[in-house]
């Protein structure tokens, strides 16, 4: 399986381009990165969307099995997948 992620949708308004902007992720990630973690993580735009991803991919690990199987439209062209889903329709 592939997930394909926009890491703008998980990291909501805060400016990643910002070293102090990047501190502002969002508490229901940030509760999982020990203070150390959390240094590395706002290094840099790059550092702070591979966590995030893998972070929210890990919290949301469940739900993968029950995802639609795509269109061959969605096949070819892809689909993002945003953890807020619950139902594709």
């Amino acid at each position: 399986m592939v997930i394909e992620i926009y890491p703008r949708i998980l990291t909501g308004p805060l400016v990643k381009s910002s070293c102090i902007g990047r501190t502002q992720i969002p508490e229901r990630l940030r509760a999982s990165l020990t203070a150390e973690q959390f240094e590395q993580v706002c290094g840099s735009e790059d550092a702070l969307d591979a966590a995030l991803s893998a972070l929210e991919m890990d919290r949301n690990r469940d739900s993968f099995a029950s995802l639609p199987v795509p269109s061959v439209g969605e096949s070819l062209e892809g689909v993002i997948w945003d953890p807020q889903w619950t139902v594709r329709t």
